[in-house]
Parts: structure tokens; C-alpha cells; sequence
């Protein structure tokens, strides 16, 4: 089997590795442009080739080089993660065809940023190699394979399991590739989704990082922290005889409606914020004069602004009882068998959210519910108080709509 080899990024190595070990070794290598290549030096160095057998950019496109990789006469040219659409002329070149490894499951999420819009559009994920054509990842598929979206899942750490698939689908497809016995399945592409690369604007992907810092990531680490602890609960299906749902369903609803919320936004802009206005942080003067006091100064990983729920949903924090809750002392906890009592504040909350109209209830609950879930690991070595938080969080759900 005679290939040319494309590609940029640590998976490209692997794979450009995966190949030489099986003892096909590259004729030619075309890699990114230097300006935004990340792992072109390591493809020269596994490749093993130089002079004019690499070809960098878009320089693979003028005559002279054109002329070269033609005298080759590949079977395959093999792209992974290589950045470029490829004209026709270029495509004739292989024998058998211009191959790509994509990260998605085709026909979804074809184009840019995969792991990112499988989480918003909760569309299939997966990994695809595929002839290519002068479209966008359009072309006849070789082989693919496709894996779970899980609540803990970022588009980070989506990628990291994306590219690891990668190298799985090409190693099981190398067989088909050297034997060229091998099914092309045509892709239905009215059932899937494409994304360009300018769809996903900086501010959208600050939006989405900061929010999902702000529920899901904190509230998979916090609650890892604590899982020892809660392990000792997982019986109890009711708080004050209200059945409450399990910690995965929360996080999968609270999931739910954080993209919902993304995608529901014209704009992603955010406000100045305080980040922490729960009753002590806020002081009253005798002529009713309001003073915020301690700002947390952050969201996210963004400093002093975000979004005005967060401040919102921390005064209903304090509402639901935090600031009883923080002060008193719990001897010990009153269950009776998979139920547990909890005093709570009363208070009425549709009579304070009417204050504020022009904001998500929904949303303002699901950032309430990661604030009281979140808010267990502080009591870590205090068990009856991070016991009592934990459930406080999971009973908040009854306020959904």
C-alpha cells in the first residue's frame, strides 16, 4: 500500500505512528502551514522524509509539486485533521481515493468544533473515516464508530475521548485499506448537521465555557469530593415526603436547560455582577439604602462580570434558608427510613421571581440547585451539614416547571 500522508495534531502522529509500525511507511508528507501548525515537526521526524517530499500549506497545489506527488502514484493520500478543503484536481491524484479521519459520527457534525456542537444540539458523536470530495466531510464512508455523550462529558474532554476513537476506527479500517476490499457507504446528509467554523463566535464558546464551569464542571468535582459521603444516603427517595430525583437526573436536567438556555440567547453578553448576594454579603442602611459587600468577582473563568440569573438565583439561595442553614447546628439528621426531615425557610417564590419578568425561571432554578448541590462539599468534614445541603439541592428540583 502506497499513501501520501496529511495531517496536523497529536492525532496524526499517533496514526502516521500506527501506520509505520505495521511497515507502510509515507512517500510524501503534507502538512499545515508553520503559522498554525501544531505538530507539523513531529510528522517530519516520525515520517522520516525531507526536501521535496514535504510539502508545506497549500504549497502541495502549485504545478511543480502537483507534478511530484502524481510520479508517486499513491493508492491512498490518508488526511487527519488536515485544515483544508481539497480541490478536484488534488483528489485525482490517489489511486483509490483522498481519505480523511474525522471527529464526528457523518452525516452529524460535519465541519468544525464536533465535541462543542454534539453537547449543544445533543446530536450523535463519534469518529468517521471517509473519502473526501470537494464538499465538506460529505464523502463515502469507509468505516466509523460512535460513543456516548456522558453528563460529565466538556467538549474538552469530549475531544480527548474523540481522538483516542480516531485512532481506533483507522486502525480497524488498515486492514480494508491494504486489501482495498472494502464497503463505501454513502452519506444521508438531510439527516444531519454541518457548523463552519465562524458559526461558533468567541463569545458563544466564553458563554457556554463559563456556564458550564459554573454547573456541571463544579458540580462533578465538588460532588467527587463528597461522593464517599453521600454513598451512605443513596437510600433515601424522599425529603419531607417529597420524592426528589437522583443527583444524575439533576445533572442531566440541569444539563438540559443550561444548553437551552445558550441556544435560547440572541446575544452573549454579560453584566457586572457581584457573584455572591446571599443575605450576609448585604447590608441595610436606616434609610433603606442598599450596600453589596464581599463580591465573589468572578464567573467562570471570567473576572467581575456575567450573567445577572447567577446574582439572581444567589438571593433565592438565600431565601430557601442558606443563611439559617449556615448558622445552626445539626446534632443529627432525622430520617426514618428513605425519607428525611429538613426545616426549611418558607417563602414565596413566584411572589419574588414576578420581580423579576424579564429572566428565566427555569434557568434561575437550575443555577439555585447547583448552588445548594455545589455548596455540600464545604461541609465535607461535617457530615450532617453536607448531608442536609445535598438534599436541600435535590428538593429544589420541585420547583421546576
Amino acid at each position: 500500500m502506497k499513501y501520501i500522508f496529511a495531517g496536523d495534531r497529536d492525532i496524526a502522529v499517533w496514526v502516521l505512528k500506527g501506520l509505520i509500525n505495521n511497515g507502510f511507511f509515507p512517500s510524501a508528507l503534507l502538512i499545515t502551514d508553520s503559522t498554525k501548525a501544531s505538530h507539523a515537526r513531529q510528522l517530519i521526524i516520525v515520517s522520516g522524509l525531507s526536501g521535496d517530499l514535504v510539502m508545506e500549506g497549500k504549497s502541495f497545489e502549485s504545478s511543480k509539486e502537483m507534478a511530484l506527488l502524481y510520479s508517486i502514484e499513491p493508492d491512498y493520500i490518508i488526511g487527519v485533521h488536515f485544515p483544508y478543503i481539497i480541490k478536484e484536481n488534488v483528489l485525482k491524484i490517489p489511486k483509490v481515493g483522498f481519505l480523511n479521519l474525522h471527529p464526528s459520527f457523518l452525516p452529524f457534525n460535519r465541519g468544525w468544533h464536533t465535541p462543542s456542537w454534539a453537547i449543544l444540539e445533543r446530536t450523535p458523536i463519534g469518529a468517521t473515516l471517509h473519502f473526501m470530495s470537494t464538499e465538506l466531510d460529505n464523502g463515502d464512508v469507509i468505516h466509523q464508530k460512535k460513543i456516548e455523550v456522558r453528563p460529565c462529558d466538556t467538549a474538552n474532554s469530549l475531544y480527548v475521548k474523540l481522538k483516542e476513537l480516531e485512532l481506533e476506527v483507522f486502525m480497524e479500517a488498515l486492514p480494508l485499506l491494504i486489501s482495498k476490499r472494502f464497503l463505501r457507504s454513502s452519506l444521508v446528509l438531510s439527516e444531519g448537521t454541518i457548523h463552519k467554523k465562524s458559526e461558533y463566535n468567541i463569545n458563544q464558546i466564553i458563554y457556554t465555557r463559563d456556564l458550564m464551569i459554573e454547573t456541571k464542571d463544579k458540580l462533578i468535582t465538588r460532588f467527587k469530593e463528597i461522593e464517599h459521603i453521600i454513598n451512605e444516603y443513596r437510600h433515601i427517595k424522599y425529603v419531607n415526603n417529597i420524592k426528589i430525583k437522583t443527583f444524575d437526573e439533576i445533572l442531566s436536567i440541569i444539563e438540559v436547560n443550561v444548553l437551552e438556555y445558550i441556544k435560547s440567547k440572541s446575544n452573549y453578553t454579560y453584566s457586572l455582577i457581584h457573584g455572591d448576594c446571599q443575605f450576609s454579603n448585604i447590608l441595610i442602611h436606616k434609610n433603606n439604602d442598599i450596600k453589596f459587600i464581599d463580591p465573589r468577582g468572578y464567573f467562570g473563568n471570567t473576572m467581575l462580570f456575567g450573567i445577572p440569573e447567577y446574582d439572581i438565583a444567589k438571593v433565592f439561595f438565600a431565601l430557601s434558608g442558606y443563611d439559617h442553614f449556615d448558622n445552626q447546628i445539626i446534632e443529627e439528621l432525622n430520617i426514618i427510613n428513605d425519607n428525611i426531615n429538613i426545616k426549611l425557610e418558607s417563602y414565596d417564590f413566584d411572589s419574588v421571581y414576578n420581580l423579576f419578568p424579564l429572566y428565566s425561571k427555569n434557568f434561575i432554578i437550575i443555577l439555585m440547585i447547583t448552588i445548594w448541590l455545589g455548596n455540600a462539599h464545604i461541609y465535607k468534614s461535617n457530615i450532617n451539614k453536607c448531608i442536609t445541603s445535598y438534599f436541600i439541592g435535590l428538593l429544589q428540583a420541585k420547583l421546576l416547571l
